[in-house]
């Protein structure tokens, strides 16, 4: 018998808490369901997937000190709890923890002290302050068994830093975004429509204030702008009040079927600053390449191994907006052009289904029982 232990710090709807969803919809297919789940009380994409997750507190807070007393304070609950659930289950043969994230680092400790094995789920390659990140790789190396990476780049980053055994599982996609289809009319009609889509977290450095000023660029050029942000209302308003936001441009927040924006957009751009955010992978471009959309994604990363240049999208310093308003006319003038883009998209797309994430995550995990 074995169980599994998954952990993780906040919910919301960005891409790692999307990548653990994915984990346990694998868990849930192999008929694995010895499953527990760890987790702040924050809601996103783990909380819809799963219905029992044991909560531990955490909050944020404006005031930077406080956060990090509220993040100390989790991680020693966080400790107690899981060594209390795996004490427990000390009778169950294979009991295995999967730390999502660098930042539940109580969880390792845990699970190196009553867990026959500690995997770490890593997405991110830098945490700040860097105090802290140096922290964390160094408690890893020293309590996980493995690391799973979801990137050449970011193992290749975090090799040397983070000293044990490792592999690369690329992230997938969800069924519904393989499955999906589009008739040549709806194609037609995708590519009419000019809609340029951009998903962020509200930070600068994802590329927000360069994808307003290529809105308002362009505003003439009969192009639509939509970001959609991973905030609440009231956060956004308050972020945006500091720009000046062209009349092209749309602010979608957290809404509920994305499949829509993406088959209702003709590109979809990616533009976090790569002096202040390197992507280690980029969910959102594989999803929105899987819905006919070229992609405009950065140069350096993750992005690099998912986008063939020229081929399915371009990869394109997000500081360079000359040549992205370039690029992203020579597509919107031509559409046998786009087209060719668009069907390459979706055929690269294919590469990161479900089904092939399914058998290599299990297949590093069988590996270490």
């Amino acid at each position: 018998m074995e169980k599994y232990y998954l952990c993780h710090l906040y919910d919301d709807f960005s891409g790692s808490p999307k990548v653990l969803s994915q984990l346990v919809n694998v868990l849930n297919n192999q008929e694995l369901d010895n499953v527990s789940i760890l987790g702040s009380s924050s809601s996103g994409f783990i909380s819809k997937v799963s219905s029992s997750t044991e909560r531990f507190f955490y909050k944020r807070s404006n005031n930077k000190a406080l956060t990090l007393f509220y993040y100390l304070l989790s991680q020693f609950i966080l400790f107690f709890k899981l060594s209390f659930m795996l004490f427990k289950d000390r009778k169950i043969k294979n009991k295995v923890v999967v730390v999502n994230t660098l930042l539940p680092f109580s969880a390792s400790l845990a699970g190196k002290i009553f867990a026959n094995k500690t995997i770490l789920y890593s997405h991110e390659i830098s945490i700040k302050p860097l105090v802290l990140n140096s922290f964390l790789l160094k408690f890893h190396s020293i309590f996980v068994d493995k690391v799973i990476y979801v990137s050449n780049f970011l193992a290749n980053e975090l090799k040397n830093k983070l000293l044990c055994d490792y592999s690369v599982v690329h992230n997938s996609l969800d069924s519904i975004y393989i499955e999906s289809k589009m008739t040549d009319q709806e194609l037609e009609k995708k590519w009419s429509g000019k809609t340029i889509l951009m998903l962020s977290s509200l930070k600068d450095y994802k590329g927000i204030p360069e994808f307003i000023q290529l809105a308002s660029n362009m505003k003439n050029e009969g192009l639509t702008f939509t970001l959609i942000a991973n905030c609440e209302p009231y956060e956004g308003e308050t972020y945006f009040s500091r720009f000046s936001l062209p009349h092209n441009l749309n602010i979608l927040y957290r809404p509920s079927d994305l499949l829509k924006w993406y088959q209702k957009s003709f590109l979809v751009l990616n533009m976090s600053r790569q002096n202040g955010w390197i992507e280690t992978f980029g969910l959102t471009l594989i999803e929105g390449m899987s819905q006919f959309n070229p992609v405009i994604a950065p140069i350096v990363g993750g992005p690099v191994e998912v986008v063939s240049n020229s081929d399915s999208g371009f990869l394109i310093d997000s500081r360079n907006l000359n040549t992205i308003q370039k690029t992203i006319l020579d597509v919107a003038d031509n559409y046998n052009y786009w087209l060719v883009l668009a069907r390459n998209a979706k055929l690269r797309a294919h590469d990161f289904s479900f089904a092939k994430y399914e058998q290599k995550i299990v297949d590093e995990i069988k590996e270490i029982n």
